[in-house]
């Protein structure tokens, strides 16, 4: 079965799924759909905390907190968990870095997902 899409080029990724035992096309239309769900393409990028930021870490979030992270001029929106924050005190002031993750699929997601 074939869908007419209008993505080309670079962007336009195809897969191939196998399904011998099934001749409804509207339960093998929901196969594909849910193989194609399970290939999503994830989108990184790095962020910081404005130094400017109205919020004071460890009064308005910390370690371990979900934040929303946003790029307006990209048109990007996206939840991180704080994984990591590193303080650095220097004659010069103080300065804090923190690592952000979004929560990358491991053995036993891939293994709930399988069963699914």
């Amino acid at each position: 079965m074939f869908i007419k899409d209008t993505v080309l080029g670079l962007d336009r990724h195809e897969t191939y799924l196998e399904e011998d035992d099934e001749s409804d096309t509207s339960v093998l239309q929901s196969l594909g759909e849910e193989e194609l769900s399970d290939r999503k393409i994830e989108k990184v990028f790095e962020a910081e905390i404005f130094k400017a930021s109205p919020f004071k870490y460890e009064e308005d979030y910390d370690l371990g907190d979900k934040v929303t992270i946003q790029n307006k001029s990209w048109g990007v929106t996206m939840d991180a968990r704080i994984i990591g924050v590193t303080e650095t005190h220097e004659p010069g002031g103080f300065q804090l870095e923190h690592e952000f993750n979004r929560e990358k699929p491991n053995l036993i997601s891939e293994i709930k997902r399988e069963i699914r």
